[in-house]
């Protein structure tokens, strides 16, 4: 099973890059970034970062316009997802944990993996407003 949907994703992120060539070459200024959303068995996959690569040298994508979303879990751990994840981000490609939030998250978790944005959650979110102490935390953090 976990054959067809690493197959599966591969054509998803492959069409994904393909249509942000299309649109591109429609009108340059139009889209600014592909975002693709993986599932961590492809990220795993010991072919999946060369995989990704080869598709935006293929369509011409510069690096900073490609990012990758990844469903947060328990597996985010795992080392062959961060040994993938790590080679992304060498090659320029941004990591987005999607939908962090109480779960499964912590700081110290999003701390060894190599990104640059967090992708929230709205559990994170829900209610600051209402509730002062939450919004003192957001506050001292944001600043």
């Amino acid at each position: 099973m976990t054959g067809m949907f690493t197959e599966l994703g591969e054509r998803v992120s492959r069409t994904a890059c393909s249509q942000f060539a299309a649109y591109q070459r429609d009108d340059p200024q139009a889209v600014v970034s592909v975002s693709v959303s993986l599932s961590l068995a492809q990220i795993a996959t010991p072919r999946f970062p060369q995989h990704l690569i080869d598709l935006r040298r293929g369509f011409s994508i510069s690096l900073w316009r490609l990012s990758v979303e990844i469903a947060e879990s328990p597996l985010l751990d795992s080392s062959l997802v961060l040994v993938a994840l790590v080679s992304l981000r060498a090659w320029g490609i941004e990591i987005a944990p999607d939908n962090f939030d109480t779960r499964h998250s912590s700081l110290e978790r999003l701390e060894r993996l190599p990104i640059k944005m967090v992708k929230t959650g709205p559990s994170v979110l829900a209610g600051l407003t209402e509730r002062p102490r939450q919004a003192a935390v957001i506050d001292a953090v944001v600043g």
